[in-house]
């Protein structure tokens, strides 16, 4: 899912990435793999357009605050 999102996100409704899919994915920011946090960083940048403010204040932007310090030097740039 996380790799091939950007190719069906647009058939996927607001409401569905919202409700369904994030809560789902949002443990991927804390996955004890680093490539797994570094794939849903990234898939982050497909899912947020279609998330709620909600959903973007209350959770996302506390998983991105976490990543910014992140041991990997990749996941740390790619979170700001």
């Amino acid at each position: 899912l996380l790799l091939n999102l950007e190719s069906f996100a647009d058939f996927i409704s607001p409401e569905v990435m919202d409700e369904k899919i994030f809560p789902n994915i949002q443990t991927g920011y804390a996955d004890s793999t680093a490539y797994l946090r570094e794939l849903t960083l990234k898939a982050t940048l497909v899912m947020a357009p279609k998330l709620t403010q909600k959903t973007i204040n209350q959770n996302l932007l506390k998983h991105l605050s976490k990543l910014q310090v992140d041991e990997e030097p990749a996941i740390r740039a790619n979170t700001t």
